[in-house]
């Protein structure tokens, strides 16, 4: 311990001991926490508390939240001063050390058992700050009126000034026919109103202390609480869990009305008084159910949020930056998802596959896109089918019209009829391609503009001489780009069936000068 906390230890004479300090061995507390007027510190009281990263969350009037992480043996104080320079507004504040993770320990959740079988938490509890002050956790008094207190033999009796009063003891069923005020600030002309018990004091407390010496009977006492006995502590009412050394259930003074609201069909109100199912939450800003796992098992700490609001019911990785991986949005139809035996249905309550979409009206289309637009080569869609055989059913509602994509063990694929199993469609591993009927492409261009008027056909001299300079036809593409860049089947036809009407021109143009030297020579024959 460094001097600075020596010292401190040191003044503190009258030390806050949170909450559940009298834990059992199944629910530990690990840390102690001391009251200065500048910080709120805490100590470890276990050796398990050197170890733990804990989370302290404090909260306050004016909606003031903190939650300060700190890592293993990190010391964890609370200062006002630090958090703000100017000093926090006054008044009740509470607070909470969760234990986020152990050092050293990890559980293993296939196993079905936790790291850590204690009920470990870190501690909680209240305090107030007056004037930038964190107040001096000063217990307050019982009331002195009836502090001096004497025994006798036949019965207890008690001192209220000069006048020694005796304890009662009444051995018969006690009927009161009116009101009944116990503690003691209550006064002689009590006006009760409509009260009919009333406790009167500065410490209140209902204590149920069960003596039952039976093995096989319970014994735990219980113990109703008003409000902390210590300065600066919490308005509040509670029911304790005496000999667990366990608080749970606690309300705050100013809680908002039907906080908590049970109605006569056992259904449970959270703020509202007319619940209409068995949890009914409601709030004027995304009502909202939070799942935190905190560590304390031994299990990465995780939280999740589930809420609703007008725009959307969402959940929420409160972990990981709060991002939203669910999300349903108002108006959505019925059994937009549906999850049954296993399968997934997408606007079927009844999926009939892992995965099956039904739909009307134009909107059953499947849309994979990818938007990040960095990578050049990316898989969007894969199919395994570890047997081989079929990988796509074109199931429509006129069975003669089914079509069937499958696989073989010899590197095929396949598309084939289902009703006559003929194969229309065929690619080998090698690139073969085979086809039972006609190949057709679409084309905007074909070259019957060789016929036009006007269109420049380069003299054979010409083409011959750039043969001779390419080794190709001129605008052909080369062998070497064909086998660089593959074989566009449309572009290949269109150029071939322009060299052909131009090799036809040449052909005219051949024919009618072999025509005319046909004529000449005729000429010359007949002369």
């Amino acid at each position: 311990m460094n001097t600075r906390n020596t010292i401190r230890t040191t003044v503190l004479a009258t030390a806050i001991v949170t909450a559940c300090s009298w834990a059992t061995a199944q629910d530990i507390t690990l840390y102690e926490s001391h009251t200065l007027p500048d910080a709120l510190v805490f100590e470890p009281k276990n050796a398990t508390g050197m170890s733990t990263k804990i989370d302290m969350i404090v909260k306050g009037p004016e909606d003031f939240y903190l939650r300060k992480s700190f890592e293993a043996g990190e010391p964890i104080e609370f200062n006002p001063a630090a958090v703000a320079g100017e000093g926090l507004p006054d008044g009740t504040y509470r607070y909470e050390l969760r234990v986020m993770g152990i050092t050293g320990v990890a559980a293993d959740r296939d196993s079905g058992k936790p790291a850590i079988t204690e009920q470990l938490q870190g501690g909680f509890g209240a305090f107030s700050i007056r004037d930038g002050k964190i107040l001096t956790p000063e217990v307050e008094p019982p009331n002195e009126k009836f502090a001096a207190r004497v025994t006798s033999a036949e019965q207890g009796t008690q001192a209220k000034g000069s006048q020694t009063i005796q304890d009662q003891v009444i051995l018969d069923d006690l009927i009161v026919d009116g009101s009944a005020c116990i503690g003691q600030d209550c006064v002689n002309g009590e006006s009760f109103g409509f009260d009919t018990i009333r406790l009167k004091e500065n410490n209140l407390r209902i204590k149920f202390q069960d003596t039952s010496s039976s093995a096989s009977f319970p014994t735990n006492d219980w113990q109703l609480t008003a409000n902390d006995s210590t300065n600066g502590g919490l308005n509040k009412f509670s029911i304790d869990d005496i000999d667990g050394g366990r608080t749970p259930f606690t309300i705050e003074a100013s809680a908002p009305s039907h906080s908590l609201y049970v109605d006569d069909g056992g259904r449970i109100g959270f703020g509202t008084s007319t619940p209409v199912v068995e949890n009914h939450i409601v709030d004027g800003d995304t009502p909202t159910i939070r799942l935190e796992q905190d560590g304390s098992s031994g299990f990465q700490a995780q939280t999740w949020d589930m809420a609703g609001n007008e725009t959307n019911f969402f959940v929420r990785d409160a972990t990981n930056g709060s991002a939203l991986p669910f999300r349903i949005f108002p108006g959505s139809p019925s059994s937009s998802l549906v999850i049954r035996n296993g399968n997934v249905g997408v606007g079927t309550q009844s999926p009939s596959a892992k995965l099956h979409v039904s739909g009307s009206g134009g909107d059953t289309a499947v849309r994979v896109e990818e938007t990040s637009g960095t990578v050049a080569d990316r898989t969007l869609l894969t199919m395994a089918n570890n047997g081989g055989g079929r990988i796509i059913l074109d199931d429509t509602s006129a069975s003669a019209n089914d079509w069937v994509i499958s696989t073989t063990g010899s590197n095929l694929i396949r598309i084939s009829k289902v009703a006559s199993g003929g194969t229309e469609f065929e690619l080998d591993g090698s690139g073969n391609l085979t086809i039972g009927g006609t190949l057709t492409t679409a084309s905007n261009v074909y070259p019957d503009y060789v016929f036009k008027e006007g269109y420049a056909l380069m003299p054979i001299s010409e083409v011959e001489a750039f043969i001779r300079e390419n080794g190709h036809l001129p605008n052909v593409r080369s062998a070497d780009e064909i086998i660089r860049d593959g074989l566009n089947l449309t572009e290949g036809h269109v150029k071939l069936m322009e060299k052909v009407e131009e090799l036809t021109l040449y052909t005219i143009e051949q024919q009618k000068l072999i025509d005319g030297l046909r004529s000449r020579l005729d000429e010359l024959e007949d002369s």
